[in-house]
C-alpha cells in the first residue's frame, strides 16, 4: 500500500517542481514581486477629478520630460478615476518590455487584458508585444476596436505596427473563411 503523502513528498523534493512553486507564491512570479511592490508604494493625486500616478525616478528617461506624473487614462490607458490592478501590466507595455508583460498574462492572463493595454502597444509603437498579442489571439477580435487601434496606428506614425495589424487582419479573415 502506497504511502498517503507520497505524492506531496516527491513533489516536494523534485527541487526543480519546489523552484516553480516557490517562484509563484502570491499569485506572481517571484520577479515580478519588486514591480507589484512598486506600485503599491506609488503615490496618486486627484487632478480635477482625474488620477495620477507619481512614477519613481528610474521612469524619467521613459518618459522625456521633467514631470513623473502621469494620468492613468491619458498616458497608461487605465481607469481615469480609481487605482487600476491592471497598472503593473500597462507599465510594462509603456516600458516595451515584452518578457514582463507575457509574465503577468501568465498570472492574470484576461483578467488583466483590455482593449486598452493593445491600444497602449500599439499607441506606443511596441512591435514585439503587438505581434505577441496578435499571435496567441489575446488582442480585440472585434471590428470596432480592431479599426481603434488601426486609427491609432495611423495617427502616432506607426507604419511598422500598421503593417503587422494589417496582416494580423489578414491571417484572421483566412482563418475564419477556412473554418466557416
Amino acid at each position: 500500500m502506497a504511502e498517503p503523502h507520497a505524492a506531496s513528498t516527491s513533489v516536494l523534493t523534485d527541487a526543480s517542481l519546489l523552484r516553480s512553486i516557490c517562484a509563484y507564491q502570491h499569485g506572481f512570479f517571484a520577479e515580478l514581486l519588486p514591480r507589484l511592490q512598486e506600485w503599491r508604494a506609488m503615490t496618486t493625486t486627484n487632478v480635477g477629478g482625474f488620477l495620477q500616478y507619481e512614477l519613481p525616478p528610474r521612469y524619467a528617461l521613459l518618459l522625456g520630460d521633467d514631470s513623473l506624473a502621469v494620468y492613468g487614462s491619458f498616458t497608461l490607458y487605465l481607469h481615469p478615476f480609481e487605482r487600476d490592478a491592471r497598472f503593473p501590466l500597462h507599465l510594462a507595455i509603456l516600458e516595451g518590455q515584452l518578457h514582463v508583460v507575457a509574465r503577468f498574462l501568465d498570472c492574470r492572463g484576461r483578467a488583466w487584458l483590455s482593449a486598452d493595454a493593445f491600444y497602449l502597444a500599439v499607441q506606443r509603437g511596441h512591435e514585439a508585444i503587438v505581434r505577441y498579442l496578435c499571435e496567441r489571439r489575446l488582442c480585440p477580435s472585434t471590428d470596432g476596436p480592431w479599426r481603434d487601434a488601426i486609427a491609432l496606428a495611423t495617427r502616432h506614425k506607426r507604419a511598422r505596427v500598421l503593417s503587422l495589424l494589417e496582416a494580423a487582419q489578414e491571417n484572421d479573415a483566412k482563418r475564419r473563411h477556412v473554418t466557416t
